[in-house]
């Protein structure tokens, strides 16, 4: 059970860290290089960049919540 429990963690630390990576990349095609530093800092003040990112990250939480049920069943 502890394996388990450690490679879910694992798994899902690999896919924060590949959110923010996504995020950073989309954020550099869309609006440039600066655009991605500001929004990695919390300093993006750009509506339709700041909405469409919120919205990949809010899929990725359903993801994962779906992940950790599926986990839970027996």
């Amino acid at each position: 059970m502890a394996l388990s429990e450690l490679l879910l963690v694992l798994f899902l630390s690999a896919l924060v860290q590949g959110v923010v990576i996504y995020l950073a990349v989309k954020a550099a095609f869309l609006r440039g290089f600066r655009s991605a530093l500001a929004l990695l800092a919390g300093r993006s003040r750009q509506k339709g960049l700041v909405n469409s990112v919120r919205g990949d990250f809010h899929t990725v939480v359903r993801w994962v919540k779906t992940i950790e049920v599926v986990a839970r069943e027996p």
